[in-house]
């Protein structure tokens, strides 16, 4: 469920953004205004505001954390990779457990849980990201992936930021929707066991069929395109 703090984060533009994590989380993000030489945080948060939320809520908890132990962590670096948020931090897992033990005065699995449950923190966040749309903040299925490139946001405002990638997101979604198709059909025969002999070897041969022919359209356009590319170098 969005928040009133949801609705007003995503409204920010990246400028206040940055100003207001840096205010409500100095410690965290105490290598915010260091040169590149020292941390990756140098470039700022780069994510879309889809995203604001999820980061915002991920720093309350760690931030809620470090004032009842006095462990936490700050960042390295804030970035989307391969379409999903990434939350870099430091220090590392075991340097943090030997803070905790020596801070709180307890025993090494403790201060492992402790720790723990702060890394947890930040896989969650990354995990929801992997669903919800780095554009509007809505959540979504079905990463988009073009061309190598995977896409952080869902397909309307995939369709608003690039226009001109239209027809790779038709292909996208009708290879999408066979391999779908595959999967659920080999699911359906090799686990429920629900499939007659003869109608599986049908639907197989049928789908086999219609994949060497998405092919052989595929090859025929990648020819075409590479034909009128000659063309034009002449």
């Amino acid at each position: 469920m969005r928040t009133k703090i949801n609705d007003n984060l995503i409204k920010l533009n990246s400028e206040d953004f940055d100003n207001k994590m840096c205010a409500d989380f100095p410690i965290i993000f105490q290598d915010r205004k260091k040169p590149m030489s020292e941390t990756c945080m140098c470039w700022g948060f780069s994510i879309g505001r889809g995203w604001y939320s999820l980061l915002y809520n991920l720093c309350q908890k760690i931030d809620k954390l470090y004032k009842l132990t006095g462990i936490g962590v700050k960042a390295v670096q804030v970035k989307e990779k391969y379409g999903s948020l990434r939350f870099y931090t430091s220090p590392s897992f075991n340097e943090r457990v030997k803070q905790a033990k020596e801070n709180l005065k307890i025993d090494d699995e403790t201060a492992k849980v402790i720790v723990e449950i702060l890394d947890d923190c930040v896989s969650v966040a990354e995990y929801k990201s992997d669903k919800t749309c780095a554009e509007c903040g809505e959540h979504y299925y079905g990463k988009i992936t073009i061309g190598g490139w995977v896409y952080d946001v869902c397909e309307k405002c995939f369709i608003k930021l690039h226009p001109d990638r239209i027809d790779g997101l038709n292909d996208w979604k009708k290879l999408n929707e066979f391999s779908q198709f595959a999967s659920d059909l080999s699911i359906d025969y090799w686990h429920k066991k629900e499939l007659p002999s003869e109608k599986c070897k049908k639907i197989m041969d049928d789908l086999l069929e219609e994949f060497k022919q998405y092919n052989k359209k595929e090859k025929a356009k990648e020819t075409k395109k590479n034909k009128k590319s000659k063309q034009e170098k002449k």
